[in-house]
């Protein structure tokens, strides 16, 4: 079973994508920020990133420099309202694989996934 890391500051959302992942065979970790999910990065075994940008203490931003730091190779899709060219374009220097604008749909985090996954049999 894949592990997913859901960080988000958002226990609803963090809740709902759980529900969806859990639904469909994926194991959720869940943090509530940048530092929590770099955390838990380093104490689990990822396979994949949903990411959320705009936190209070450390955000996404924050994450995603110290995973291009550590030239990490864990697949990151942002999940956020924030909806600016600009926070576009620095999330795709710093090696995002999409940007998806909250909220998603049950059938886009899945297709998002499974294009970047493969499922365990």
């Amino acid at each position: 079973m894949k592990n997913i890391l859901i960080v988000d500051d958002s226990i609803i959302m963090r809740n709902w994508i759980k529900k969806i992942l859990s639904n469909n065979n994926y194991n959720c970790i869940e943090a509530k920020n940048g530092l929590d999910g770099l955390n838990k990065i380093e104490q689990n075994n990822i396979d994949f990133v949903f990411l959320d940008l705009l936190m209070p203490e450390y955000d996404g931003f924050y994450l995603l420099e110290k995973l291009k730091e550590q030239k990490s190779e864990v697949p990151v899709v942002i999940l956020s309202a924030d909806i600016q060219i600009s926070s576009k374009q620095k999330c795709e220097k710093l090696g995002i694989k999409e940007f998806i604008n909250k909220p998603p749909s049950k059938e886009k985090l899945l297709m998002v996934l499974e294009k970047y996954m493969k499922k365990d049999d």
